[in-house]
C-alpha cells in the first residue's frame, strides 16, 4: 500500500529490496499514481525470489514535481 501524505501527486516507479548483505534489487513497476492525501494498494509480483526467514529492507522510488525521491524504508521478514 502506498500512502501519499503530501499534497502533490506522486508516481511510484520502482521498489528497492535490500538484503542483509547490502545487496539491492530494483523491481521496476508500471507507474502507480498516488494523489496527495490518497492511499493506493495493489499487488506487485517480484522477478527475484526472496529467502524464507530472511529480513529485508524495502522502499519505493517515486517522482513528484519533476524530482525523484524515495519513501522511508520498511523492514520485513519473509515467512517460512
Amino acid at each position: 500500500e502506498f500512502w501519499n501524505t503530501g499534497t502533490q501527486p506522486a508516481n511510484v516507479t520502482s521498489i528497492k529490496i535490500v538484503d542483509s548483505a547490502g545487496n539491492t534489487v530494483t523491481q521496476a513497476i508500471t507507474p502507480v499514481l498516488v494523489r496527495g492525501g490518497e492511499k493506493v494498494s495493489g499487488t506487485i509480483i517480484l522477478s527475484t525470489a526472496l529467502n524464507a526467514g530472511e529480513t529485508y529492507v524495502v522502499y519505493a522510488e517515486y517522482t513528484s514535481g519533476g524530482k525523484t525521491a524515495s519513501t522511508s524504508p520498511v523492514q520485513l521478514t519473509v515467512s517460512p
